[in-house]
């Protein structure tokens, strides 16, 4: 209620009053002489009729020095009616102004409707308050009084008409422009020079407030800005509309391998890198997934960990519809056995079993009314209870390209700004905070709606037990893309480590979540996988844990890096596939090398 208070009065009096007070100020001087004028002149006319050819009763053809027409008044046939002018500006101010933001506010949206509010306020001033209109219909720049002089100078003018020229003192002259409102100082600075310099400085004053109606009133700009507007209006609306029809239609997501094609390669591995390229090929703390076969080989997967490509494996398995997902991660987790004892992994123990949880996932979202359309799969591992996994889908639809902007424009926007203002990593303390400004218009009714909220609740309800399931206290998440920044969110939420795969990250825009995430959460939970050249990747500032990852996208592809199966094919090629499969799309799409066969591997791998 202050804000609705507060704001108002504010815009009233710096912006409204001082418009309505000047522009009703120039349109008295410019209308006033206009019509002064045209009446002299009418009266000129009239005289210099009279005095020639009797008043032109007897003016004839014969006549050549007489004049030909007289024009004693002009009109516009297609002038509109003052009744007019005001009902259109009615019915615009009703349609534009008054009806958005009553339904802003019956909507209880009081952020976006009291922005409204503020900004219509500020653009009426400068559409029915603009001096332009009669400035060219009633007069020129050149009618315009600057520090009450040229009514000054009129009134000496007058003066010395009358014989009272020696009666006009300096000290007159003065209290008559501070009257007209002219500082002090500057008349006396007016009066103190010569007659040509008061013509230099009333042109200089003409040609200043002319170049200022010409910046603010530039139609071809304005027209430009107006067109820009309205493209991205109906962009927007097409976008919508888009985003609208796929929520109906459902989405078909799938890996997208073409029919008859083979994507895993078995009997061919990647051997390890001589060299560090990364911190870490391995998660081994606080994500674990496998369980060994057999006690006996407890402290090999202990250092063996969860490998980094099975992590965006699973990411990637997101896109996956169940009768995709099921071969697929069979025929990926079922290790590749090595007669001949070439391999150099030689890890028989990372061999498991995965479940892809669709029916109960399925019917969690049924049971909770879920109707928000965020799409995540829930993997279990039967020989590790109490170990789940939650791999969150990327940007497939434009509707999920519409969640990434709603979530993380903010935080891009903070950051062009740091990016464009020098030493802008200054105002890095501030930058969160800017963030949080920008978005507190948004509606928390928007925010309940976001795809963040349905995933954080199945991993609580997951981690307290549901469906009549044993709770899962070893919940973990992933996912890439959107995926990943949902991911982040979600375990900084729930307090579930998560491995995310060319994520947004959620540093800046930390405090516009519901609920807000903390520092801490972030900097002990979160790990996001970045691929070099992903910019995708780089929106919002990242947390404390990030793994840079090369990239062989050819320099000019924008978003070649950012791919989860390149992300699956560079974790696999720089530390090895661990027996794993090697995808087809590896060599054929991203450029890896060939990978090596096994000794007993009887075909080429272009076989």
């Amino acid at each position: 209620i202050l804000y609705v208070v507060l704001i108002p009065l504010l815009v009233l009096g710096c912006c409204v009053l001082p418009t309505l007070r000047t522009t009703l100020r120039l349109y008295g001087q410019v209308h006033g002489r206009q019509a002064a004028h045209h009446d002299r002149s009418n009266n000129e006319n009239a005289a210099a009729l009279a005095s020639t050819h009797d008043g032109g009763a007897n003016f004839s053809d014969e006549d050549e020095d007489g004049i030909v027409f007289q024009s004693w008044e002009s009109q516009r046939a297609t002038e509109p009616t003052p009744l007019f002018y005001w009902t259109a500006m009615g019915i615009s101010f009703v349609v534009f102004f008054l009806s958005p933001v009553l339904d802003f506010f019956i909507r209880k949206n009081y952020r976006v409707g009291i922005v409204f509010l503020v900004m219509g306020l500020f653009s009426w001033p400068r559409l029915y308050l603009n001096p332009l209109p009669f400035l060219k219909r009633y007069g020129s720049i050149g009618d315009c009084e600057f520090m009450g002089m040229k009514k000054q100078e009129e009134e000496e003018e007058a003066d010395d008409a009358e014989g009272n020229n020696n009666t006009t003192t300096s000290q007159t002259r003065l209290k008559r422009a501070v009257a007209y409102g002219a500082s002090a100082v500057s008349q006396t600075l007016y009066n103190n020079a010569d007659e040509s310099e008061h013509d230099d400085y009333l042109l200089r004053q003409r040609a200043r407030l002319s170049a200022l109606v010409a910046k603010v009133n530039d139609k071809e700009r304005m027209s430009c800005w107006m067109w820009f507007f309205a493209i991205l209006i109906v962009l927007l609306a097409m976008g919508v509309l888009a985003a609208a029809s796929q929520l109906n239609t459902g989405f078909d997501y799938k890996v997208k391998v073409p029919m008859g094609e083979t994507f895993l390669g078995e009997g061919f591995y990647y051997s390890p890198k001589n060299y560090l390229p990364y911190p870490t090929c391995r998660v081994s703390k606080n994500f674990d997934l496998y369980e060994p076969q057999s006690t006996t080989e407890d402290s090999a997967i202990a250092d063996i960990g969860t490998p980094l490509m099975d992590v965006a494996w699973l990411a990637a398995i997101s896109f996956a519809a169940p009768n995709e997902s099921v071969p697929l991660i069979n025929q990926w987790f079922r290790t590749q056995n090595d007669t001949d004892g070439d391999n150099p992994w030689n890890v028989t123990n990372l061999n498991t079993t995965i479940v892809d949880e669709y029916e109960y996932v399925e019917r969690w979202k049924t049971e909770n009314n879920i109707s928000i359309p965020a799409s995540f799969k829930f993997f279990t591992f039967p020989k590790n209870p109490g170990a789940g996994l939650v791999s969150i889908r990327g940007s497939e639809s434009l509707l999920d390209w519409l969640v990434d902007t709603q979530l993380w424009m903010g935080a891009a926007l903070a950051q062009m700004v740091r990016a464009l203002i020098p030493v802008g990593w200054i105002f890095n303390p501030l930058l969160d905070n800017l963030v949080t400004l920008v978005n507190l218009v948004e509606n928390e009714n928007l925010k309940r709606v976001s795809y963040y909220q349905v995933t954080s609740q199945f991993v609580n309800d997951m981690q307290n037990g549901w469906g009549g399931r044993d709770p899962y206290p070893r919940m973990r998440v992933t996912g890439a893309s959107l995926g990943g920044g949902l991911a982040i969110i979600t375990g900084a939420q729930t307090n579930a480590t998560t491995v995310s795969i060319s994520g947004l990250n959620a540093m800046l825009s930390r405090n516009t979540f519901l609920p807000p995430l903390t520092k801490e959460a972030l900097n002990t939970h979160i790990m996001n996988v970045v691929p070099d050249r992903d910019l995708i990747a780089r929106i919002d500032d990242a947390a404390g844990l990030t793994i840079h990852t090369q990239c062989r996208a050819p320099k000019n592809s924008l978003m070649g890096c950012h791919s989860m199966w390149r992300s699956v094919c560079e974790t696999s090629y720089q530390c090895g596939s661990m027996g794993r499969p090697i995808p087809c799309w590896c060599t054929k799409k991203y450029g890896y090398p060939d990978p090596i066969p096994y000794a007993n591997t009887t075909v080429t791998w272009n076989e």
